[in-house]
């Protein structure tokens, strides 16, 4: 009976617990970054911090990833309504897949706290502050801020885990196939010379 507690717990610690820690430090530490930005830099502000190469420089997105729709004024009502939605579709994906490993599951764990977190400066100031600006060469990689930062870890995440550690991953798939054809092929060379 004792041993059934501590596996009940365990998966509790597993599945609910760390994980909104996790959530909770994403949000944290993504809010007081910004927080530190919209307190201290004026719009447009930048400190270079590697010269041509990474600056902070503070900026009001109005828009989505990339400032995509910044230009439209329907555009923050629509990720007002649509955030919620997508967080509630991406619950109920964790809930389904809770026990599917590691990788997947600290992934959506990623997207969610980045998602909250953008969402919150949605809902306190009708736009998302954005502060790590990235130049490659001549070309200047779209600002950003910690939530982006999580939530693109979190998608790599997924698919790593779908292309080569799920059950059924692609790149499983093909090196277990391969591996069988190789055992095939030595046992057919084996039959041959014996």
């Amino acid at each position: 009976m004792e041993e059934n507690k501590r596996i009940k717990l365990v998966q509790l610690l597993k599945i609910i617990v760390f994980p909104l820690l996790c959530i909770g430090v994403i949000i944290l530490i993504d809010q007081l970054t910004k927080l530190y930005f919209k307190n201290n830099y004026e719009v447009g502000q930048k400190t270079e911090i590697i010269s041509g190469f990474f600056d902070f420089k503070y900026v009001q997105n109005t828009g989505s990833a990339f400032s995509m729709f910044a230009d439209k004024s329907w555009g923050q009502t629509f990720f007002k309504i649509l955030t919620p939605i997508a967080l509630v579709c991406m619950l109920l994906f964790y809930w389904i897949n809770r026990k599917n490993g590691p990788m997947l599951i600290y992934g959506l764990v990623f997207i969610i706290g980045g998602t909250v977190g953008n969402f919150i400066d949605r809902l306190a100031y009708s736009y998302v502050v954005d502060f790590l600006s990235f130049t490659f060469g001549t070309y200047k990689f779209a600002i950003f801020n910690i939530a982006d930062t999580f939530l693109c870890v979190g998608i790599f995440m997924i698919f790593v885990h779908y292309l080569f550690l799920d059950k059924d991953a692609i790149f499983k798939k093909k090196i277990k196939e391969n591996a069988k054809n190789i055992d095939e092929n030595q046992e057919v060379s084996v039959e041959e010379n014996g």
